[in-house]
């Protein structure tokens, strides 16, 4: 994938609506939904208040117990004083402002003796708000109960497609290109909704629902993580009928039930494959590759080896030596290695995975003469060579392949249908090191603080150097070279590394030293030489049984041994997956160079060609770490320290077994996908994850401990099955009551930092590995020193004598103060982190400001206002919605280059205002000359 490509998949978006079930209500519904939105406000209004006082109460209690002016008793002073003022003049107490001044007014005695009596009071407010909540939700259920009656679609509300921060940006995808949705255009073909009530979204999703307009949706899809956030697609009926068949490549909902059927979020999971972000695979429809591939089964083999077996019913764990089948391709294919040299994610209809570059024919000549024959899943036999098979699809990848008849049915309605290959996420080019996360960390109990200081020693050295060297500041901010996804800033730090003398770099440092502080508490240390890599099988293993037909094949790697080109031959590495629950430190030998096979000496960088971590066939790693070869990707630790501390803790650790219940199958009807969606929305994956970090970071990790964290993995997985099996074990009672003796209580300290907690609503500190971590990671004052030249602003414009436009200064501050409610409700919508919503807030924020304007000017105009005339070091709008012109002005300023206008070739020593190159200028120039005749003509016409 070239690297227009890269940038384009990462760039491009589109716009659609997310709405929830709150969009469909009729008037009555609303009108009682926002008297329970009002009543929930005073009542969140008056517990703040009561934690409040009960806090302010506690701070007086603790100034008498301290001596008068000590510093301690000048803290908590200040503190009170600090509530003090926010019960008085805070908007969110309003609404009970007589009874607070009453009480501040009085003498601390009697401040004690009132308090009391305002608990009691507030107490009664609650219970009687309580009861005007449950009154409007029970007429609100009865209103819903009346609408659905109807039996009808329910109409979508006219204002909910008028608020405009209901829209949301998603990734270009297959799904957007079918349907024709242009890049940056809002589309109402299709409409997310998320279901907070069930009486409502049964009816969405069982009769669809109508627009103002009078169009009809209907449900479409919803993919794993949609339903992991109860959302689901919505799409025109008419563009459905209209699409379709491209959509589903030439199945029907009928045809499946017809067939037998399957299961239903899986199929629901399926059909959504063709909504995740990606590009066209072009070179798949230019050279035809569907008539170059095959789809095989997968290559499947017993290990034996040591595991602890769990029995789902009685919850035993017996240590056994049992023979596991393992499936060593599962969601992996192989590609010809001449057609790519990186792995990739890709997707059809269908269709999802990895495939991975082999030298196919290299294999068949040197071991098989140049002959190979093999059959596909559906017993068709084929001729590797004769046929110039490129591509080697697995069962596993095609997801749906029972439903045609032939691969040739597939392909059939694959071309006549117009269907799309797509290429999502590729192998990197640049390794930068990863950071590790909490739970890796706290599964190291043993872990003494020396060596804690150790692995923690690189982040500590990044938070004490920031301010200090040049090269800290540009990594921290990301202006490196490995750093792929840089944006516009990180570009503009690269070319012109004076911007770290300007008041916003000097800002954006302060603000990076900060979450580098909380990160690094919680757990994200970066450690030298931990890289992130795609999974792979022995790829020469899967040739071996594929095309020389050895059912038990040797491969190249021996158990114990991995192979990853990123790392040292015979060194030690610990390959990680994510979610890492137990101990599941796998530590390896990484091989890559000359291994023997039977009597023959083979470099394994002939036949493992990218830079994957390649897996063993003959151990169980893949039970181990709980992976797929369908794209999942590995953390790998090459760290000599941190290696040698996480082989003394899995000396006794093997894998967990256990059995887990299989997919049901149903006709696939409004009816069942509605039970279905429900019964998925009813698990919580964090939970487990949760408890098991309790039990990480008790005061002991005995074998009680390590026995309730192994049931908690079992548990946590059926949860994760739960959308596709709706089946999870049922604890015996002593297992229960083990449990909760290890769970019972509060939340890790360190979650303060991780997910963002409250003090009173984490345990205190003990000694657990996590905890003394947070000791560890100093948080001093951020000191700049002079590390680069004098900044002059004027380099990040076109024309440096550009004067301030008084109507575009006013234009900018006021979308600016609006941009934050706007990301917040974004946030909200799409359940996502900040820097994945607030591109499209600043793209409105470019369009609005370079409406009729030129945008050079523009940035000009702004650049010279916040540096200039209005110095200030808030400037991220300026910088995230027009970036991309300062790095072009810094290219034509400071490297003296520019890019074409219309072709993007670099011209280097451009003339002044030239932003074309020669030939596109001469191909403007001409097409300026037709139009000025054309309009000659058009002229002389009217003329006569």
């Amino acid at each position: 994938m070239d690297e227009n490509k890269k940038d384009k998949n990462l760039s491009v978006q589109v716009y659609t609506y997310s709405l929830d079930t709150t969009d469909f209500y009729n008037d009555k519904e609303m009108k009682y939904h926002n008297m329970i939105v009002r009543n929930r406000h005073f009542k969140n209004e008056l517990i703040s208040l009561k934690d409040e006082l009960l806090n302010y109460q506690s701070l007086l209690m603790k100034l008498d117990e301290l001596e008068p002016e000590s510093e301690d008793y000048c803290f908590v002073l200040d503190k009170i004083n600090k509530l003090h003022s926010k019960l008085v003049n805070s908007k969110k107490y309003q609404n009970s402002s007589k009874e607070i001044n009453k009480f501040l007014k009085l003498s601390t005695d009697d401040k004690f003796k009132v308090i009391h009596k305002l608990e009691e009071k507030i107490e009664l407010y609650l219970d009687l708000i309580e009861k005007r909540i449950n009154k409007f939700k029970g007429k609100l259920d009865n209103e819903s109960v009346q609408e659905n009656k109807k039996d009808k679609p329910r109409t979508l509300r006219k204002d909910s497609l008028d608020k405009t921060y209901k829209i949301i940006s998603q990734f270009e995808s297959s799904l957007s290109r079918t349907l024709g949705i242009k890049e940056g255009e809002t589309t109402t073909d299709i409409i997310i909704v998320k279901a907070y009530r069930y009486i409502v979204f049964e009816n969405l999703v069982k009769n669809g629902f109508v627009n103002p307009e009078g169009e009809r949706f209907q449900y479409f899809a919803s993919s794993a993580g949609m339903i992991r956030n109860k959302k689901c697609i919505f799409m025109k009926s008419k563009v459905y009928d209209d699409h379709k068949n491209n959509l589903m490549c030439g199945l029907t909902k009928e045809k499946i039930n017809e067939m037998g059927s399957m299961n239903i979020n899986k199929f629901n999971s399926y059909l959504a494959l063709c909504k995740t972000a990606s590009v066209k695979w072009e070179d798949f429809h230019i050279n035809n590759l569907l008539d170059h591939a095959i789809v095989v089964d997968d290559f499947k083999t017993e290990v034996l080896g040591e595991v602890d077996y769990i029995d789902n019913k009685i919850y035993k764990i017996t240590r056994d030596e049992k023979p596991v089948t393992i499936p060593h391709t599962d969601g992996a294919g192989i590609i010809c290695s001449s057609l790519s040299e990186k792995s990739f994610q890709f997707r059809m209809p269908w269709f999802k995975g990895l495939l991975i570059p082999f030298p196919i024919t290299k294999f068949i000549n040197q071991y098989n003469e140049g002959d190979c024959k093999v059959k596909d899943i559906w017993n068709k036999e084929w001729d590797i060579v004769k046929d110039d098979v490129k591509i080697v699809f697995t069962k596993s990848q095609f997801k749906m392949w029972r439903f045609y008849t032939s691969w040739q049915d597939y392909k059939d309605a694959f071309n006549e249908n117009g269907c799309e290959a797509s290429k999502c996420k590729e192998e990197s080019d640049n390794f930068v090191d990863k950071p590790l996360n909490y739970q890796m960390i706290q599964s190291l109990s043993n872990m003494t603080t020396k060596q804690l200081r150790t692995i923690a020693a690189d982040t500590i050295r990044d938070i004490e150097l920031l301010g200090k060297d040049k090269y800290t500041a540009l990594k921290v901010l990301g202006a490196i070279p490995e750093n792929e996804k840089k944006n516009s800033f990180q570009k503009a730090l690269e070319i012109y590394p004076e911007l770290l003398n300007d008041d916003y770099t000097k800002k954006a440092l302060k603000d990076k030293k900060e979450s580098l502080v909380t990160d690094a508490r919680a757990g994200k240390l970066v450690v030298k030489g931990t890289k992130r890599t795609y999974i792979a099988p022995d790829v020469f293993a899967f040739a071996q049984w594929l095309f020389l037909g050895e059912k038990v094949p040797s491969g190249l790697l021996e158990d114990g041994q991995v192979s990853c080109a990123l790392y040292n031959d015979n060194q030690k590495i610990a390959p990680l997956r994510s979610p890492h629950l137990y101990r599941e430190w796998c530590v390896r030998e990484n091989k890559i160079g000359e291994v023997k096979i039977g009597e023959e000496i083979v470099n394994i960088k002939d036949w493992f060609v990218t830079k994957d971590l390649y897996t063993s066939v003959k151990s169980l790693d893949s039970l181990l770490l709980m992976y797929d070869v369908d794209g999942d990707d590995s953390l790998i630790v090459s760290d000599p320290l941190l290696v040698s501390i996480a082989e003394e803790h899995v000396k006794d650790i093997v894998p967990l077994y256990y059995e887990l219940a299989s997919a049901k199958e149903e006709l696939i009807n409004n009816d069942n996908i509605y039970k279905s969606l429900i019964a998925a929305y009813s698990k919580n994956i964090g939970t487990c994850s949760n408890n098991i970090s309790k039990i990480w970071n008790g005061d002991k990790i005995d074998e009680g401990a390590l026995r309730v964290i192994r049931w908690l993995c079992m548990e946590n997985n059926q949860i994760i099955d739960y959308a596709k099996t709706l089946w999870q074990s049922k604890r015996p009672p002593h297992v229960k009551k083990e449990i909760k003796k290890y769970t019972k209580g509060k939340i890790p300290y360190f979650f303060k930092y991780a997910k963002d907690r409250e003090s009173n609503q984490v345990n205190k500190r003990n000694n657990s590995v996590m905890n003394r971590l947070t000791k560890i990671i100093p948080n001093k004052r951020l000191n700049f020193e002079e590390v680069v030249g004098e900044f002059d602003y004027k380099k990040l414009m076109r024309n440096d004598r550009t004067k301030v436009d008084q109507e575009i200064i006013e234009q900018y501050e006021k979308l600016n103060q609006s941009k934050h409610i706007l990301i917040k409700k974004q946030i909200k919508l799409m359940d996502k982190k900040r820097k994945d919503v607030e591109l499209k807030v600043y793209r409105d924020i470019r369009d609005e400001l370079v409406k009729d304007r030129d945008i050079y000017y523009v940035v000009d105009v702004l650049v010279k206002y916040l540096h200039d005339v209005e110095p200030t070091a808030n400037k991220g709008t300026l910088w995230n919605s027009f970036g991309h012109i300062i790095v072009k002005n810094l290219k034509r300023n400071v490297l003296n280059i520019i890019e074409c206008k219309d072709c993007g070739t670099v011209v280097e020593n451009p003339k002044q205002r030239q932003i074309r190159c020669d030939d596109c200028q001469k191909e403007y120039r001409k097409e300026q000359n037709k139009k000025s005749k054309q309009k000659e003509r058009m002229s002389a016409r009217v003329a006569m």
